[in-house]
C-alpha cells in the first residue's frame, strides 16, 4: 500500500511539473506572438473559411470561386470555425487564434506523452518525446503559424492513448466501451477539422488491431471482436451524422469543392517530392533519425507498415512543410520503441 501511495504521489508531482513546463513554453512565446510570423496566407485562409462557414452569402472572401462568383468553402469546417470564433473573441486580433493554436499544440504534447507511456514508455523518456514534438521547429512553425494542425495531432494521438486504455481495461477486467466509442468519435472529429487527419488513420488504425488482437483471445473471441468493432464503428457513424447535420443545406457546395481542391492535388511523386520531404527536415533531422534507427534495432511490423503508408500519402499529396509535420507522430512513435519496456521484463 504504501508504494503505491508513492507511485500515485510521484505520477501526481509529475503532471504538476509538465503542466508548468506547458506553462513556461507558453509564455515564452506569448512574448512575440503578435510579431513573429508575420500574418500570412495561411492563417488569414483559415480564419476566412470559417467566416464564410457562418456567412455563405458574403459577396468578398480571400477563398474566391471566380468562376460560380461565390466563396470557396470548405467540409472540414470545425478548425476553421473555432479560429474564426476567435479571431472575433478578441476583437479581430490575431492573438485568439495563435493562442488557440498554442493550447492545441501543448494538448498535442501532452496526448503524446499520454500515448506512449500506455505504450510502456517510461514515463520520463514519454516526456521529452512530447517536448521533442512540442519543440520541432517544423511544428512550431505551424502553430506560431495559426495552423490548426496541432489540433488533429492532439486529438488523434488522444483516440490512440483510449485504445491503448480500453487494452489496460481488458485486463483489469473492465468495460471499454467509453474510451473505444470516444476513440471512434475523436477519429471523425480529427477530419473535420483538418483533413489531412487522414494521414494519421493509420496510426489508429495499429492500435484498433492491437485492442481487437488481445479482445479476440478470450473464450467468445467472435464474439467480443465483433462487439468491438460495432461500438468503434457506432461512434464513427453517429459522430459523423451529427456533424454532416449541421451542413446539410450546403453539403454538394462543400463536396463539389472538396473534389475540385483535391483533383489539384493528388498525383504521382517523383524524386523532386523525395527531395522536398529531405529538405523539410534540414533544420531538426533528429527524429527521422532517431526512428530509422528504431526500425533497425527494434521493429513493430503493425506501426512500421503503417509509417511507410503514411509517407505514401505525404509524397503523393504534394510534399511541404506543413504536411511534411503529419509525419512526427510516425517518428515519435517509431523512436519511442527504443525505451518501450515490455510488461514480462
Amino acid at each position: 500500500m504504501w508504494v503505491s501511495n508513492k507511485i500515485s504521489q510521484l505520477r501526481n508531482n509529475f503532471w504538476v511539473l509538465w503542466f508548468v513546463i506547458l506553462v513556461i513554453v507558453f509564455l515564452i512565446h506569448c512574448l512575440t506572438l503578435t510579431v513573429s510570423p508575420t500574418i500570412w496566407q495561411d492563417e488569414v485562409q483559415i480564419i476566412d473559411y470559417g467566416r464564410t462557414f457562418l456567412n455563405s452569402n458574403t459577396d468578398w472572401g480571400m477563398n474566391w470561386d471566380i468562376a460560380n462568383n461565390r466563396p470557396y468553402l470548405t467540409l472540414f469546417f470545425l478548425g476553421c470555425l473555432v479560429q474564426e470564433l476567435a479571431f472575433k473573441a478578441t476583437h479581430f486580433s490575431i492573438v485568439g487564434p495563435r493562442i488557440v493554436s498554442l493550447i492545441g499544440a501543448s494538448l498535442a504534447a501532452t496526448t503524446t506523452m499520454g500515448y506512449l507511456s500506455s505504450r510502456q514508455v517510461p514515463l520520463k523518456i514519454a516526456a521529452l518525446l512530447g517536448l521533442a514534438l512540442l519543440l520541432d521547429p517544423l511544428f512550431v512553425q505551424s502553430y506560431r503559424g495559426d495552423r490548426i494542425d496541432c489540433w488533429v495531432i492532439a486529438i488523434c494521438f488522444a483516440a490512440c492513448w483510449l485504445l491503448r486504455l480500453s487494452i489496460d481495461s481488458i485486463h483489469n477486467h473492465q468495460s471499454n466501451l467509453v474510451p473505444v466509442s470516444l476513440a471512434g468519435s475523436l477519429s471523425v472529429i480529427a477530419v473535420f477539422i483538418w483533413p489531412s487527419a487522414l494521414i494519421l488513420y493509420p496510426l489508429i488504425l495499429v492500435e484498433l488491431l492491437s485492442l481487437l488482437y488481445v479482445t479476440t483471445k478470450g473464450t467468445d473471441s467472435l464474439t467480443s471482436g465483433v462487439q468491438l468493432i460495432a461500438i468503434f464503428a457506432g461512434a464513427v457513424i453517429i459522430t459523423g451524422i451529427l456533424i454532416i447535420i449541421t451542413i446539410t443545406g450546403q453539403l454538394g457546395i462543400l463536396v463539389s469543392n472538396f473534389l475540385e481542391f483535391t483533383s489539384e492535388r493528388v498525383g504521382g511523386f517523383g524524386l523532386s517530392a523525395i527531395i522536398n520531404l529531405f529538405v523539410s527536415f534540414k533544420n531538426s533531422p533528429f527524429l527521422p533519425l532517431l526512428a530509422v534507427i528504431s526500425c533497425i534495432s527494434r521493429r513493430d511490423k503493425a506501426l512500421l507498415i503503417a509509417s511507410l503508408f503514411a509517407l505514401s500519402l505525404v509524397l503523393n499529396s504534394g510534399v511541404y512543410v506543413h504536411r511534411v509535420i503529419y509525419l512526427l507522430p510516425y517518428f515519435i512513435t517509431l523512436s519511442s520503441e527504443l525505451y518501450r519496456q515490455d510488461k514480462k521484463s
